[in-house]
């Protein structure tokens, strides 16, 4: 449990700039806004006509923008030490490369989202408190197509659901970057992006089919905002997901796991470059 826990720490101070940096950029620029808006409106007596922003709205913005810093995060971390030749060092400390490769891939799919979330509920507070204040201050009628729409599907349920299925539906394309990080000897990027790519000009053109696409397409986290976006209820989503698309979902983690093994193996015999 320690050797876990300093591992989390390892990866907490290294990567903090956009652990942390990035939620609390987007939460700032929110408030801005919201306040300068505010402000105008308050001056020259004007009414918005636009609709409330809705609270999933400010959650989907947070967790997309984790997401990609969780990939941004993948592709170098495990080549990153391979390169400045740290890697040898760390594998004098008593921590498994299983290990290693796991905490990198439940932090990239489930630290930076929840980090995230955790910013987005503090910046929907402030919006409510804004909302507050706006009234207190008269500006009710003018603020009251701008402020906050608060539920607790959108504040509590769907953030969280976003959390896990992310993770479950992404899997694959995390474990994939993590693996490209590992074996990858000059560039992650160009061994991220040609395999997928050649493989999918082969199917086309050989078998006329568009199978890969439409795997990494489904599997993107991002296509979790598609039934919310729909208004599909919790029961919905959550029939969908495991229930009418579960053999996909399974597909999806049993590929996870194989690119998962393969990364440690590098890490375990092939970690020079």
């Amino acid at each position: 449990m320690n050797s876990i826990v300093a591992g989390v720490k390892r990866e907490y101070w290294e990567h903090r700039n956009i652990i942390v940096g990035l939620p609390l950029v987007i939460s700032a620029l929110f408030i801005i806004a919201t306040i300068f808006s505010l402000l105008v409106m308050t001056y020259y007596a004007a009414e918005s006509d636009g609709e409330k922003i809705a609270a999933f709205d400010v959650m989907a913005t947070f967790i997309g923008a984790a997401w990609l810093a969780g990939f941004y995060y993948l592709l170098p971390c495990l080549h990153a030490d391979r390169k400045d030749k740290s890697i040898l060092f760390w594998k004098s400390l008593p921590v498994s490369e299983t290990q290693t490769v796991l905490t990198k891939f439940l932090l990239a799919g489930l630290g930076f989202v929840a980090v995230s979330i955790m910013f987005a509920w503090l910046t929907c507070v402030v919006f409510y408190i804004m909302d507050m204040i706006a009234i207190g201050l008269g500006a009710g009628k003018a603020w009251q197509h701008s402020g906050l729409e608060l539920s607790v599907a959108g504040f509590l349920v769907w953030p969280l659901a976003s959390l896990l299925r992310g993770l479950i539906l992404g899997a694959p394309l995390f474990a994939y970057a993590l693996m490209v990080s590992a074996a990858a000897r000059r560039s992650p990027f160009m061994l991220l992006i040609l395999p997928p790519v050649v493989l999918m000009i082969l199917e086309g053109i050989v078998f006329e089919t568009s199978h890969i696409l439409g795997f990494i397409a489904g599997h993107a986290p991002f296509s979790i905002f598609e039934p919310i976006k729909n208004g599909a209820s919790v029961s919905e989503f959550l029939h969908y997901n495991f229930v009418e698309n579960g053999l996909g979902v399974l597909l999806g983690l049993i590929i996870a796991a194989v690119f998962i093994a393969i990364a440690i193996w590098y890490r375990n015999n092939k970690f020079e470059i």
